[in-house]
């Protein structure tokens, strides 16, 4: 089935090979950059909230638990980054 009628609200440019969102965060498996994490609550706003520079590729990213906003140190999830590889 063809998705029609879609409208861009906003956009934020970099390389990801997976993506997945929790609440009002995407967290970005952005290869060679690492993760990246966004705020999606202002789609036309989007605003990077922490990214993490690792030692190799992140290919996927898995969000279990209540995420919530990461900022909060009252948030419990765990955060899985697979594919690293140097």
């Amino acid at each position: 089935m063809a998705i029609k009628n879609l409208t861009a609200l906003g956009n934020y440019t970099v390389g990801i090979s997976n993506a997945t969102i929790s609440g009002n965060v995407a967290y970005l498996a952005a290869g060679e950059n690492g993760l990246t994490l966004l705020d999606v609550s202002k789609p036309e706003n989007l605003t990077v909230l922490s990214s993490l520079k690792t030692v190799g590729f992140v290919s996927d990213v898995s969000v279990f638990g209540n995420a919530g906003d990461p900022t909060e140190t009252s948030s419990s999830a765990m955060l899985i980054l697979t594919g690293v590889e140097s």
